[in-house]
């Protein structure tokens, strides 16, 4: 399987003509409903046409990662083991600071796009100077970083539009606390969508490739979310790479 899937983005087409860039650090969260985990299904948005990087593509929630993310203070921390995997091959001066940043990107990617606030209810509200963080507290919720998995990496293709270092975490449906609103405007739609199904979908083959590696990850008997390598996904010398990242 593993094979499978870097052949599929070895032999996707891309336009590379671009300046090259320096990848971004950004995050996506992978939501996924395993009510009936023989049939799991995962939250997805379809970018608005008028997008430069994907449009029109069906897309996890998620998109880069801003100073206030990594700043920000939330009583609930990174599982030890995910936060050393995120601090692997980070670019740049690693810290935890950044692999919670990172985290904490994917929650707040997600309320921005959706309006779904993943999390848990606190009684004292935090306070931050960050317009958007500022909307997500005043609802009376709090990050729980713990209940995210890391669970795949991916670095755009040199020569694109735009180039992201994306970290892909998991978490359950039953971590949102509520929804607001439909979002910024980013997905023209949203649906939650079953991963045997997701064909008939548009999607980017990388978007495709993590979704093999969630249901990968799914019992499809209980539902139980087992503990694996992260997959690490990049391009050397015009070729997809696909490293395990261990704890």
């Amino acid at each position: 399987m593993p094979m499978k899937r870097l052949q599929r983005l070895n032999n996707f087409k891309r336009n590379q003509t671009h300046p090259n860039l320096r990848p971004r650090d950004a995050a996506s969260l992978v939501i996924v409903d395993l009510e009936t985990p023989s049939y799991p299904r995962v939250l997805m948005g379809r970018r608005h046409p008028k997008q430069d990087f994907m449009p029109d593509k069906f897309v996890f929630p998620g998109g880069g990662v801003i100073p206030s993310d990594s700043r920000l203070c939330v009583p609930d921390d990174l599982n030890p083991a995910d936060c050393n995997r995120l601090l692997k091959d980070m670019k740049g001066r690693s810290s935890p600071a950044r692999a919670r940043g990172l985290a904490l990107c994917a929650i707040r990617e997600t309320f921005e796009e959706t309006g779904f606030l993943v999390g848990r209810r606190c009684a004292h509200p935090q306070k931050t100077r960050s317009p958007v963080w500022c909307k997500y507290f005043a609802a009376g919720i709090t990050p729980d970083l713990s209940s995210l998995t890391f669970i795949a990496r991916a670095i755009t293709p040199p020569r694109r539009t735009r180039r992201y270092d994306t970290r892909f975490f998991l978490a359950s449906r039953e971590q949102i606390v509520t929804n607001i609103g439909d979002g910024d405007g980013e997905f023209v739609e949203t649906h939650w969508i079953a991963i045997e199904d997701s064909d008939q979908y548009d999607l980017h083959p990388m978007t495709r490739t993590i979704l093999d590696d969630v249901a990968a990850l799914i019992d499809p008997g209980s539902g139980i979310i087992r503990t694996a390598p992260v997959p690490y996904y990049f391009m050397r010398n015009g070729i997809f790479r696909r490293q395990l990242i261990e704890a």
